[in-house]
């Protein structure tokens, strides 16, 4: 569990002791029908999900799809980079704006070592 979540869970426990627990439950069942429901997609038809997407659905869905994957994928973004400034302020007493800076900093320089090789990325994380 990564420190901003760690935060969040105890924040929510204080305030509301066991009463999310049903939501806790629940979105755990529905992550693991999804998952199971992409693996079968892709063990039956060896395709992933836009695939079977961009063959079934017009190009105007397809491209609705898409914008709501990216605004998906940048709120997912956005949380790591959050959870990472308060790692960071937790650790070290940084400011959340300086954490920010760093892992954005971090994100990019690890983007333009990806075409390197995986090595220089390895020596980064060790």
């Amino acid at each position: 569990m990564d420190p901003g979540n760690w935060a969040i869970s105890i924040a929510g426990g204080s305030l509301y002791n066991y009463q999310l627990l049903s939501v806790i439950l629940i979105s755990n069942l529905m992550a693991i029908v999804l998952q199971s429901l992409t693996a079968r997609l892709g063990i039956a038809t060896g395709r992933d999900l836009a695939q079977a997407c961009r063959d079934h659905y017009s190009k105007p869905v397809n491209f609705g799809l898409w914008i709501l994957c990216e605004l998906a994928i940048a709120a997912c973004d956005l949380a790591e980079v959050i959870g990472s400034a308060i790692a960071l302020n937790l650790l070290f007493g940084l400011p959340l704006l300086y954490g920010v800076l760093i892992t954005s900093f971090d994100v990019i320089l690890v983007l333009m070592l990806q075409n390197k090789g995986f090595r220089y990325i390895e020596a980064i994380v060790i």
